[in-house]
C-alpha cells in the first residue's frame, strides 16, 4: 500500500467528531472543510503550529481557544461606544453600561491578546472566573473590546459571535467594580449592556473573552 494514501478509520473520525463538539462546531462547519480549498487553506496552520510547552490547566466550563492581538493606546468610552460618527454601526446600549462606563477612560494599557473560549455547559459568572483564574485575571479593558468590535463594524463574521448571541467580558467600571460586559450583534449594529457580577446564568455557547496569559 502506499504510505502516502489518506485512510480514516472509526476511531479518526470519531476524535474530529470529539475535537469540533468541544470547539462548538456544527455539522455544516465539518461539511465546509470539504468544499473547495479549505483544506489546502487550513494544513499550513496544523503542519506549522507551534508547540506550547506550557501545560495548561484542565477548565470546566470553558471550551478551546480563538486567539486575537489587540492594538491599545489612550481610550475614551464617550469618543468610541457613545459616538454615532465612530464607524462601528451600534445601536443605543444598555443604561448599566452608561451608567458605569460612559466616562471611562484608560490609559497606558499594556499590548497583548484576547482570546475568546465557547461556554461548554450553561454556567455563571462564579464558574467561569475561577476558570479564567480569578477576578484579577479575569479582567479586560474596554479598548480591548472596541478593538475587536471596530474589526466587524457592520457585524461581519469574526471573533465576536454575530448570531444574536452574548460575548461576555469582565471589566472594571468608572469606580474599579468589575462588571459583566455582554456585546450582541442586533442586525442593525451592536449593542452593549453591563450586569452586576452574580446576576446571570450563561447559557452553552456564548463566548467568554480573555487574556490569554490568564489561562496558562
Amino acid at each position: 500500500m502506499d504510505d502516502t494514501e489518506l485512510m480514516l478509520d472509526v476511531g479518526q473520525a470519531n476524535e474530529i467528531k470529539l475535537a469540533a463538539r468541544r470547539a462548538g462546531a456544527t455539522n455544516q462547519d465539518l461539511k465546509r472543510l470539504s468544499e473547495g480549498d479549505m483544506f489546502t487553506r487550513i494544513l499550513p496552520v496544523l503542519r506549522n503550529r507551534p508547540k506550547d510547552p506550557t501545560p495548561q490547566r484542565e477548565l470546566r466550563v470553558l471550551g478551546p481557544i480563538a486567539t486575537r492581538s489587540t492594538d491599545l493606546h489612550r481610550f475614551k468610552a464617550g469618543d468610541t461606544f457613545f459616538n454615532q460618527n465612530s464607524g462601528v454601526k451600534m445601536v443605543p446600549h444598555g443604561p448599566n453600561f452608561t451608567k458605569w462606563f460612559s466616562g471611562k477612560v484608560e490609559e497606558n494599557v499594556p499590548s497583548g491578546g484576547l482570546i475568546s473560549r465557547p461556554l461548554i455547559r450553561p454556567a455563571t459568572d462564579s464558574e467561569i472566573i475561577a476558570d479564567l483564574g480569578g477576578e484579577e485575571k479575569a479582567g479586560v479593558t474596554l479598548v480591548e473590546i472596541w478593538r475587536l468590535m471596530q474589526r466587524q463594524p457592520s457585524g461581519e463574521e469574526g471573533v465576536l459571535l454575530t448570531n444574536g448571541w452574548a460575548n461576555i467580558f469582565y471589566v472594571r467600571d468608572t469606580d474599579g467594580v468589575l462588571r459583566v460586559v455582554h456585546i450582541y450583534w442586533r442586525g442593525d449594529g451592536w449593542y452593549v449592556g453591563a450586569v452586576a457580577l452574580g446576576g446571570s446564568r450563561w447559557r452553552g455557547g456564548l463566548h467568554v473573552f480573555s487574556r490569554d496569559s490568564c489561562l496558562r
